[in-house]
């Protein structure tokens, strides 16, 4: 008894450890989660633990090869691998809530850039998925002690038990195959939310098969069919005339500079919200008011986030549905507005307060057409906040940088300040928070009370200097705040008493997910023209893609080439917006789906607040499902040309 405790009480135990850390994702959703278009049924569990086991069984019998104290060593090693994976995966969920990708990984030496992010995603009970590596190296002297006193069992009978557990775990697996075969929802067809295939199969099962699936990818090669490609660029050739169409404004801006103002994390409902009678953005709620006021303004970002944001509204195709295209597709051809603009005379440049090496900027901002980009070495590291100047110093230095550009210019600023997870120093604390004080949505908030105050201070000195009244200045989000999921500092809780108390909105629950959907992804937008011409609020449905093509109609630029999917918001009709996930919003009518489908759709009015019947936007789903997988065609196979 004592030898078999010895041989294999390691081994059973790491495998039981293992097996409870990767099932933690299987648990029951979170009852106070909106996501009424995902059926979670401890049926589903119950096949995804199996299934996680039948993995580990096949993983896990190898070692049973290997003498006692090397397959000690081989079982920590594995448990430290498994471990790492969830944790990663559990982190990023917090942050995205999603699980990570391959092509999020590729992008993982990013993660030094941001590391205070990370930190601030950790919580203490995560050092229990870390626990038992920790006891296997405390106890490992102990044991390489006592397996010197105990026989090994013969070769043969390892072998049998090895074959044994792989004939099981085999077996076991027609479970996960049986699942992603069937593929009802079309979750693995899909892939966008890649937790709801974790949650049907197990975490570790649903990485094994993205991995097959890249492999399988990489070893057919990416390349397009030509029918493949001609029908891509008959898609975009057909959707041009509709983007350069003249509106009634068509050219009211004609010679303008260009000013164009990408902020962190912005949401539409800190704009107009009032903590304790305090406006939280009184500067920019003002200068809304002087400006085309897009009230209606989606967030069209995926995992690349930021690079998403800025991807989408410069070029205006759709994000990939993995990693960042900045990140996986850095030698394509780009065209982007600023490249259209360069070829109509204007000064390009960007600017940022971090290093260009995030998100690869210092590759990618030339290939979009900027012909000068400025980053953290370029500024002069004063007031720093977080992971760099704060946007009043960035927004002062850039300042000269806009006087002295040969005009026209067009100059991309992107903010920082208010990055997760918007920690500002107690003398920029100026917003009394009460109830909030100390939670993520109080920090978010007070973060964004400190960018309006820059920001006013900036649109101060664009009056000042003349450029207000010479340029067109564009202002936007990049993509929503994360605050983090249930338990992780209140943030998603907080957000909704908040939305409750000045916005009237009902608590979350079935009936209501849909106006939470909302607020988490609109976004503000705002355009404004010199002497505050055509000011007012325009609650067209739009979105990031939709960025350039207003643009370069104000402008008066037309008969360009650029590849485009978005198209000019002064037309002033409602439009089909999707979303990466092929969800879509059109008017009042909002359907969110985690695959494009209406099989797996909650659709609202979201005037009314009436529930509709998701089938009768099939065709709206299938054109949604087209013009990704267009954009997902330019992008993969560089279809973009360079001139």
């Amino acid at each position: 008894m004592k030898k078999k405790a010895i041989e294999l009480g390691p081994f059973v135990v790491i495998l039981i450890t293992a097996w409870l850390k990767i099932s933690y994702f299987n648990l029951p959703p979170d009852p106070d989660a909106i996501n009424e278009w995902y059926k979670w049924t401890p049926a589903e569990g119950i096949r995804a633990a199996v299934s996680t086991l039948a993995t580990l069984l096949i993983i896990f019998a190898p070692t049973l090869l290997l003498k006692p104290t090397r397959r000690y060593v081989a079982l920590v090693i594995l448990d430290v691998i498994i471990s790492l994976i969830v944790v990663a995966d559990l982190v990023y969920f917090r942050f995205y809530g999603d699980i990570t990708s391959l092509s999020a990984m590729s992008a993982g030496w990013q993660i030094a850039l941001i590391w205070r992010s990370i930190v601030a995603l950790l919580q203490p009970m995560d050092v229990l998925f870390l626990a038992d590596i920790v006891i296997a190296s405390f106890l490992w002297r102990a044991y390489k002690r006592a397996a010197r006193n105990v026989p090994v069992t013969s070769r043969r009978a390892r072998i049998i038990a090895l074959s044994s557990l792989v004939v099981a775990g085999a077996l076991m697996s027609i479970i996960p195959l049986r699942v992603i075969s069937d593929d009802v929802d079309g979750v693995f067809r899909w892939k966008f939310f890649r937790f709801f295939g974790a949650r049907r199969i197990g975490l570790l099962n649903y990485h094994i098969y993205e991995g097959e699936q890249r492999l399988v990818q990489i070893v057919s090669g990416d390349e397009l069919t030509d029918k493949q490609k001609k029908d891509a660029l008959a898609f975009v050739a057909a959707w041009r005339p509709a983007a350069t169409a003249h509106s009634p404004m068509f050219g009211v801006a004609k010679g303008k500079n260009l000013i164009v103002i990408m902020v962190e994390s912005l949401q539409l409902f800190p704009v107009n919200a009032y903590i304790d009678g305090q406006p939280v953005m009184p500067h920019f709620a003002a200068f809304a008011k002087r400006s085309m006021f897009f009230d209606r303004f989606f967030g069209q970002t995926a995992e690349g986030t930021t690079s998403d944001g800025e991807f989408t509204s410069m070029q205006s195709l759709y994000p990939l549905p993995a990693g960042s295209v900045q990140s996986t597709h850095p030698a394509n051809t780009y065209r982007g507005l600023p490249r259209i603009l360069a070829e109509r005379g204007y000064s390009t440049f960007s600017a940022h307060g971090y290093l260009g090496d995030l998100w690869n900027m210092r590759t990618v901002h030339p290939k979009l057409g900027f012909q000068r980009s400025f980053f953290r070495e370029d500024f002069e590291q004063r007031d720093v906040i977080g992971l760099g100047i704060s946007d009043a110093e960035f927004f002062r230095q850039s300042i000269p940088r806009l006087e002295s550009a040969h005009k026209p210019f067009m100059g991309f600023l992107i903010t920082l300040t208010t990055h997760h997870d918007w920690v500002i120093p107690a003398q920029y604390r100026t917003l009394r928070l009460g109830k909030l004080e100390g939670s993520r949505i109080g920090r978010y908030l007070q973060s964004f009370h400190h960018f309006d105050a820059g920001f006013g201070e900036f649109v101060d000195s664009l009056q000042r200097t003349g450029l207000l009244d010479n340029s067109v200045v564009v202002i936007y989000g990049d993509h929503r705040g994360q605050y983090g999921k249930k338990g992780d500092d209140g943030g998603r809780e907080q957000m909704a008493k908040l939305l409750q108390g000045f916005m009237n909105y009902p608590p979350p629950d079935t009936s209501s997910e849909y106006k939470y959907w909302e607020a988490q992804n609109q976004i503000p937008m705002i355009i404004h023209l010199p002497g505050d011409a055509h000011a007012g609020t325009r609650s067209v449905t739009a979105g990031h893609l939709d960025v350039a093509p207003t643009v370069l109609n104000l402008l008066g630029i037309d008969k360009h080439d650029m590849v485009t999917l978005g198209r000019d918001l002064t037309q002033g009709a409602d439009e089909l917006v999707v979303f990466r996930s092929g969800s879509f919003v059109v008017a009042d009518t909002l359907c969110v789906s985690p695959n494009a489908s209406p099989a797996t759709a909650s659709c609202h009015d979201t005037h009314s607040g009436v529930r509709l019947n998701p089938n009768q936007f099939s065709k709206q789903f299938a054109e949604a499902r087209r013009r990704l997988e267009v954009s997902d065609q330019v992008i993969t196979g560089n279809l973009i040309p360079k001139n």
